[in-house]
């Protein structure tokens, strides 16, 4: 188990489980074949955790957090999608949505530079913006979404 301690908040990072008391956020990746990692194993870029299939790196869920005083997460997608296209994203779907106990705004975008598509799920949360991004390869994106949708779908908010 790994314990990092952020501006306002500590989370634990178990190999199954991610428990953020300060959120009050807890996922998990039951009985699938991913684990978290915490910022302190991984190249994090600002993230909270990553998760990701034991037999295969180049599919991951990541968790970061943004300082946001947009009024919601459909707003602040809205922002982010004008600079995109510059980056070489083009955006395939965008829709509002509930994944377990968290309600938001979801992207889902493909890189023509890349051969990875990614797709975000964006939660206001007070002055926070949560930012789930899962990214894979084309080929095996199905896949890695499903099990991302399933780790999402665990999210409890905690009392």
């Amino acid at each position: 188990m790994v314990f990092s301690i952020s501006q306002c908040c500590w989370s634990a990072v178990e190999s199954k489980r991610y428990l953020d008391e300060g959120r009050k956020l807890s996922l998990q990746t039951k009985k699938m074949k991913w684990l978290f990692f915490g910022p302190e194993d991984y190249a994090s870029h600002g993230s909270l955790f990553v998760a990701h299939p034991v037999n295969n790196e180049n599919s991951a869920l990541s968790f970061r957090v943004d300082k946001s005083d947009s009024p919601n997460a459909k707003k602040y997608a809205e922002k982010w999608l004008r600079d995109y296209p510059k980056f070489g994203f083009e955006l395939q779907l965008s829709q509002e949505k509930t994944y377990g106990e968290l309600k938001g705004y979801e992207i889902e975008l493909t890189n023509s530079f890349s051969d990875k598509k990614i797709r975000q799920f964006l939660v206001k949360n007070d002055q926070e913006m949560w930012v789930f991004t899962c990214s894979a390869p084309n080929k095996v994106f199905a896949g890695a979404w499903k099990n991302c949708r399933d780790i999402l779908s665990t999210s409890k908010l905690l009392k």
